[in-house]
């Protein structure tokens, strides 16, 4: 079934989709990080009441070898292409990875 995610993998996506938030600062806060994540915070709860998704991970095709993220492999590179989050270059089809 492949690597589990590893938690840099975890941390730095979160990272990357919260730097894409605009959210409503209020008065008083730390920083912006700390703003977003409490937003996530928010969002995640809401998120765990929704019914569940069979199709969730959707149309991913591989996994990076070192962090275990999740990816569209490249199937014009002979590598199968790099990881965004760590930069490996190596990406294992999902169904090297699932051993279909």
């Amino acid at each position: 079934q492949g690597c589990a995610t590893t938690d840099f993998a975890k941390e730095a996506s979160l990272i990357e989709a919260l730097s894409l938030w605009n959210v409503q600062a209020p008065r008083v806060y730390c920083c912006a990080f700390h703003l977003a994540t409490l937003e996530a915070e928010k969002s995640v709860r809401k998120l765990k009441r929704k019914p569940c998704c069979k199709d969730f991970i959707g149309a991913v095709s591989g996994q990076c070898e070192r962090c275990g993220a999740l990816a569209e492999v490249d199937h014009n590179d002979p590598g199968g292409g790099f990881c965004h989050l760590c930069g490996t270059v190596t990406l294992k089809s999902l169904k090297e990875v699932l051993a279909l």
